[in-house]
């Protein structure tokens, strides 16, 4: 994959464009395989004022196949365009209030997301790398509900939403935000992942509401509710310590009545010694009642020169078999080498919050 991103305004204008551009080869023994060049240019006008702003977008989507091992009847050079429109588009009104004694700004912010995008057939398109996103708070103000570039979702909708902020008058800190969302369709959905995929036909989206606030130095909290009518659908709530210490500690707790999962997760980064942490983290199903995931680990190194890290991780990688018992070892030599395992990626996919960048 080669990947090349662009983006400038006009002059001194409220214009910019930005150029999206994507080669991709796809190879397999026997499957379609093939190239992908996908282009996408797109010009914004970004109006903004104190008390609101409006932003219409138009973005042309270019993509081409050339492919091999293609059905008799499937062509092996496939062209697909298709225009996407959006207008985003908000006011904010504001007042003086106070957060457990402190003084306080409250900010009422609506917010309207509008998206056409026509409808294409693409089941003769493969389906390399593409899925349809789950739907969640991000899906509010996403233009296409399709991840990857395989398929274009035909879109006739608006979100309507609603967000509240508490900010500090002295810092600026956002001390708390809740939003609350519905997407309208005036259109049922035709492009599927498939030919076979049903079409949607639903007039509205599910409700969602969702917060995040700091209430303290180091602190942080987020969760989220989804739900159809009187049925609640989905919900999490998080919360996570990190400080400028390297210490870090998170909690989570979800639910999906549609996935039947419902677990929660505890992880932590922290320091106990001098150039000593520790490593845990805890992934326990309800809905299955077992550990999907259980780690532990120690690592010992200074900042400059080397560290030296050991885990051992219990995990399972499919519901139809048991967990798999792991040990990881790693040597690295600041500046030179890493001997052994790459725990960085373990600990990427494992702890919430953990970046190596930060960490090193």
């Amino acid at each position: 994959q080669v990947r090349m991103n662009s983006s400038r305004y006009f002059g001194e204008t409220d214009f910019s464009g930005d150029l999206v551009a994507d080669y991709s080869y796809f190879d397999h023994d026997s499957l379609v395989k093939g190239g992908r060049f996908d282009l996408a240019p797109s010009v914004t006008y970004d109006w903004n004022r104190s008390w609101g702003f409006v932003k219409p977008k138009a973005t042309l989507r270019y993509t081409t196949y050339d492919l091999e091992n293609t059905a008799a009847n499937q062509s092996s050079s496939i062209d697909r365009t298709v225009p996407t429109f959006s207008l985003d588009s908000g006011l904010f009104f504001d007042r003086d209030t106070n957060w457990f004694g402190q003084q306080t700004t409250q900010t009422l912010e609506p917010r309207l997301f509008y998206v056409y995008t026509p409808e294409e057939n693409q089941d003769d398109i493969p389906r390399f790398d593409t899925g349809l996103y789950t739907f969640g708070p991000n899906s509010l103000f996403r233009e296409n509900r399709f991840s990857g570039s395989d398929r274009i979702g035909d879109a006739n909708q608006l979100t309507a939403a609603v967000t509240t902020r508490f900010l500090s008058d002295q810092t600026g800190q956002q001390y708390l935000a809740m939003t609350l969302g519905q997407i309208f369709y005036f259109e049922d959905r035709e492009v599927g992942l498939s030919a076979t995929s049903p079409i949607e036909t639903e007039n509205t989206s599910p409700y969602i509401f969702t917060l995040s606030s700091k209430p303290a130095p180091f602190w942080y909290l987020d969760g989220g509710l989804q739900w159809d009518d009187s049925d609640m659908e989905k919900s999490y709530l998080r919360t996570r310590y990190e400080d400028d210490q390297q210490r870090l500690f998170s909690a989570r707790y979800q639910f999906d009545d549609a996935a039947n999962q419902e677990f929660t997760k505890f992880s932590a980064y922290w320091p106990v010694g001098y150039n000593t942490r520790l490593v845990g983290h805890s992934y326990y199903s309800w809905s299955e009642e077992r550990a999907i995931e259980s780690l532990a680990g120690i690592e010992h190194g200074s900042s400059c020169c080397w560290r030296f890290r050991f885990l051992v991780r219990d995990y399972q990688t499919d519901t139809s078999q048991d967990n798999n018992l792991g040990f990881y070892m790693q040597l690295e030599l600041r500046g030179f080498a890493n001997i052994g395992d790459d725990i960085d990626s373990v600990l990427e996919d494992s702890i919430e919050g953990f970046n190596r960048r930060n960490y090193q």
